[in-house]
């Protein structure tokens, strides 16, 4: 499929994405996330600079929740910075103690360091010392304003990744923002136009990191269910959904959960969901028999349902 007229580089780099082969797809996913981190930025309106990399440190874990690249993804960054450099800056948050946050770039940051460490003995290590970066004063920004741009930026450069971590991302930025004295309905309106998500989207992903219990997220997360059969739970409280799994979790599949409906509360409408009974095909039958056989025919016609039902 053609892209069409007046499209922006990076709505054409989604489209062509969504129709090409997987490995096609994977590139042109990364060719988007650097080209809307580049405009991210852009939008900065800052200058890049050069820091000797010593001098930088990575956020607390409980500000950068995210995993660290798998290792096939982290050995091809690692030849790309060994080739190329580092092509886009390190963000980092100046500290008192003269020493610098990184905000985004950690993958980045890990890769040159781990060059640095072999090529200890060689001339080239100079050439890793000293890595380009963003630099947000120690009294440009606050707390609340690092958190944002490390949920935003790894929104960015992660592309198209798993559920689960877009979950992940809505429900931290949403309980981030909780800190601000702010509408819910303007939280998510600010969260749609920062990362580009729909609202009916961002509703459901906090619902899902927020109303479903853990093990029935990772049956999501897992792809076993649909995110369509995944908010069914919604309807029902945590014990009960904790139940539904115990005794259902290895059965359950999108088909069977879409069934669920929110006035279910006995254990046989349940059961019938995810343990349906086969169904016998039946078929309407009309005859005339003598008035005085009738007590012998009903007898004989009891025996005989009698007979099918065990």
């Amino acid at each position: 499929m053609a892209p069409k007229k007046g499209m922006n580089r990076s709505a054409i780099l989604n489209q062509l994405s969504a129709t090409g082969t997987k490995a096609q797809s994977e590139m042109l996913e990364e060719a988007k996330a650097e080209l809307d981190m580049k405009e991210y930025i852009k939008k900065s309106k800052k200058e890049d600079e050069t820091l000797p990399i010593e001098l930088l440190d990575s956020a607390p874990p409980e500000w950068n929740f995210f995993p660290a690249l798998e290792h096939s993804k982290f050995l091809q960054l690692k030849m790309s910075i060994m080739n190329n450099g580092i092509l886009a800056p390190i963000l980092v948050w100046e500290r008192d103690n003269g020493r610098y946050m990184i905000l985004s770039g950690h993958n980045r940051v890990r890769a040159n360091k781990e060059i640095l460490e072999e090529y200890d003995e060689s001339e080239r290590k100079r050439d890793y010392k000293n890595i380009p970066v963003i630099i947000y004063g120690k009294d440009e920004i606050d707390e609340y304003k690092a958190k944002e741009i490390i949920i935003d930026t790894n929104y960015i450069q992660r592309g198209q990744f798993a559920s689960q971590l877009r979950v992940l991302i809505v429900k931290h930025r949403m309980d981030l923002m909780k800190s601000q004295v702010d509408e819910k309905g303007r939280r998510i309106d600010q969260i749609e136009q920062d990362l580009g998500i729909k609202k009916s989207a961002i509703y459901e992903d906090l619902q899902i990191g927020e109303k479903i219990i853990p093990e029935i997220q990772e049956l999501y997360y897992d792809r076993r269910i649909n995110r369509k059969a995944v908010l069914k739970f919604v309807y029902f409280m945590e014990d009960v959904q904790k139940m539904l799994y115990d005794k259902y979790g290895d059965v359950m599949t999108s088909a069977n959960v879409s069934k669920l409906k929110k006035s279910m509360r006995m254990d046989d409408e349940f059961e019938e969901v995810f343990h349906p009974k086969k169904k016998i095909p039946m078929k309407s039958l009309k005859i005339e028999i003598p008035e005085e056989h009738y007590e012998e025919f009903m007898q004989l016609y009891k025996e005989l349902a009698d007979k099918w039902e065990n």
